[in-house]
């Protein structure tokens, strides 16, 4: 009888020890997710999380002389709908050079508690002038694209030009 009750015991404290495991490693991918986001959705408008932490992410991101170019003041996060499902809607945090003409857009995924910056998707950068040419994106493939420039007296001629890059998106505790 006293064997029965000390393995009943042991495989007691064998469940409890394994759902301790579980709680820990689940309270652990818990903080993982919420560490990575850069937005959330309060009262209707999707806000930044810690925008001096995700300005800092960016900036390891681009690179220093990169970055500089950047003016991290005007970082937005831009909601538009896709060229090819005007049912859907496209999340990008923007960000644009000091003068305006170029502007980077980094497409966020949603996740459970908010936003995120995509691992997959290409970082679209459109530059030529400082009204219009404003990233954007294709549902269907994936790809960005740019707006055409609006007509600026001061640079009539101005042509707005896309670069897509793979993403290469730093990951950090934020």
């Amino acid at each position: 009888m006293l064997g029965v009750l000390f393995l009943f015991s042991c495989g007691n404290k064998d469940t409890k020890q394994s759902n301790s495991e579980s709680e820990t490693s689940s309270k652990s991918s818990t903080k993982t997710e919420q560490a990575t986001i850069v937005a959330k959705m309060e009262k209707g408008e999707i806000v930044f999380t810690d925008k001096k932490k995700l300005i800092t992410r960016l900036e390891k991101n681009m690179g220093a002389s990169r970055a500089s170019e950047m003016d991290m003041s005007t970082l937005e996060i831009d909601v538009s709908k896709a060229i090819d499902d005007e049912k859907t809607e496209i999340v990008q945090l923007i960000v644009s050079n000091k003068d305006n003409t170029e502007k980077t857009a980094y497409l966020l995924d949603r996740k459970a508690d908010g936003f995120d910056i995509s691992t997959t998707a290409t970082v679209v950068t459109c530059k030529g002038c400082n009204v219009g040419c404003n990233p954007r994106r294709v549902i269907g493939t994936g790809d960005g694209y740019c707006t055409d420039c609006e007509v600026d007296p001061n640079n009539p001629n101005a042509k707005c030009e896309k670069t897509e890059t793979l993403a290469a998106v730093v990951r950090d505790k934020m």
